[in-house]
Order: C-alpha cells, then structure tokens, then sequence
C-alpha cells in the first residue's frame, strides 16, 4: 500500500502536509488503509476514546511555524490555539466567524518584510469560548470545523464527501480584508484556499441559522460573522461558490500547497 502512494511521490514533502488534495491521498492511501477507517477516524481532528467516564476526546500536534513570532502571535500562542482548536470543533446553512485568511497573510508579510498601509495580524486565538456561547444559546450545532491548512474550501469539500450532498457557497457573503485580497493577488494566492488560526465553520439548521448568527456577532471572536451559504440537494457531491459576477465555480481540495509552515 505504502508503494502505490510512492509510485507517485519519489517522498513525503510539505505539501502533504498543507491539508489539501495530498494529505486526503496520505491519509486514504496508507492511514485508512494500514488501520482501517475505525481506528483512524476519519478526517477528525481528535480520536474519540471511550472511558469509564463516557466519551474522551484526544488530539495531538506539532508546529514548526517561521517566524516564531508573528503580528497577532507566536509559537506559543498557536500551539496552545491549534490544539484547542483541533479539539473543540438538506438546507441547513454554513456559517463562519470571521474573515479568513488573515492568519496566511500575516506570516506572509512578516516572512517577506512587506510594507503595509494597516498591520496585518494574525487571528490566532482559542475558540472553545465561542464555541460554548453559542451552544450554550441552546442552538443547534449539525457541524463544526476550524479553517487551519486547506483554508475555508478545504473543509467544505470535507464536509461535502461527509453529508453526499452538494454545497452552495455565496462569494459576495465570505467576509475578507481588503488588504488581506490584495496581499492575496500580488502573489497568486487564492484567500479561499489560505490558513486561518482563529476561524471556524458551522453547519446550523435553517431555523437556527439567523439566531447563530446574531449569537456570534455578540462575541469577540466572531464579530464579523457571517452565513455564507447552504447545504443543497442540487449537484450532489460538489462544492459550488457562486461568484460575485453571478457565475458558478466548482471548488476543490488544494493541489500541493500555499505557505509552508504555517503553523
């Protein structure tokens, strides 16, 4: 098994590790099939354990993020954020805290030493105190995820392969800093694909949607909220973003990688 994935890639390179097309490959091609779907569990960010006292939820990590500090944070901060993060999370609606991508760009500019008219910072921070605010609202939470590496579109192809449904994604409803877009453009990368530290996607109900909403804006973490689109019985298997000029755009998991070592 491990063969047939080398067939393809002479070794393991940092894009299979930037949570797009090449970690799904790894981690079907070898995990899944070396321990089967059981024991991997999937494209959780944690292993549910049993134990005598119920269910433990389990996760681990490692960062290597250039440069350790960062506008927004450091090594230290994230590690503490990711792993929390990691930990914490037909016509229901998809939701979002905040803007994306700012985490990617920080890095980008601090790694480039790019001027910038208003400081970029990253979104590094702990979200089990959001996630607790809405659920404690009594809201009904179908789906959650955080946006790391893959970014926003990566998530939703996950969450497309999980529910077999389609997904429509409005693009005018993504919120995104305009700095953050430009920095995007200079250097061809797309914000739907960049990492985030601080962000995470909710699948609510439709008759919850509007409250969570609302909900999420009364927190720090999530005053830029925003539901960005819906999960659909049209094209089944396919995520779609309809675009600003009224297109339609198919989207993908990320081939090979942005930024290295984002985190």
């Amino acid at each position: 098994m491990v063969q047939l994935f080398m067939n393809s890639y002479e070794k393991i390179t940092l894009a299979h590790g930037a949570g797009g097309e090449l970690t799904g490959r790894l981690i079907d091609s070898i995990f899944i099939r070396a321990f089967g779907v059981r024991n991997v569990q999937g494209t959780r960010d944690s292993a549910v354990l049993e134990s005598d006292g119920g269910k433990l939820a389990f996760t681990t990590d490692s960062y290597v993020v250039r440069p350790l500090f960062f506008p927004g944070g450091d090594i230290g901060k994230l590690a503490v954020a990711g792993t929390v993060n990691d930990l914490s999370v037909s016509g229901a609606r998809i939701l979002i805290n905040g803007t994306i991508g700012d985490h990617e760009t920080a890095l980008l500019c601090s790694r480039k030493d790019i001027p910038v008219s208003s400081e970029i910072v990253s979104d590094c921070g702990a979200l089990n105190g959001l996630i607790e605010h809405l659920k404690s609202s009594g809201v009904s939470i179908s789906f959650m995820r955080d946006l790391t590496r893959g970014g926003l579109t990566t998530v939703l192809c996950e969450l497309n392969e999980l529910c077999g449904m389609g997904i429509e994604i409005k693009e005018v409803a993504i919120p995104v800093k305009e700095e953050v877009s430009g920095i995007a453009g200079i250097f061809g990368y797309d914000p739907l694909y960049m990492a985030n530290e601080g962000k995470i996607l909710f699948v609510i109900p439709k008759r919850d949607s509007e409250k969570a909403v609302k909900i999420l804006k009364n927190h720090p973490l999530g005053r830029e909220a925003s539901m960005i689109g819906r999960i659909t019985g049209d094209a089944p298997g396919r995520t779609v973003l309809k675009t600003e000029t009224g297109g339609s755009r198919i989207l993908r998991r990320l081939s090979g990688m942005q930024l290295p070592r984002i985190c």
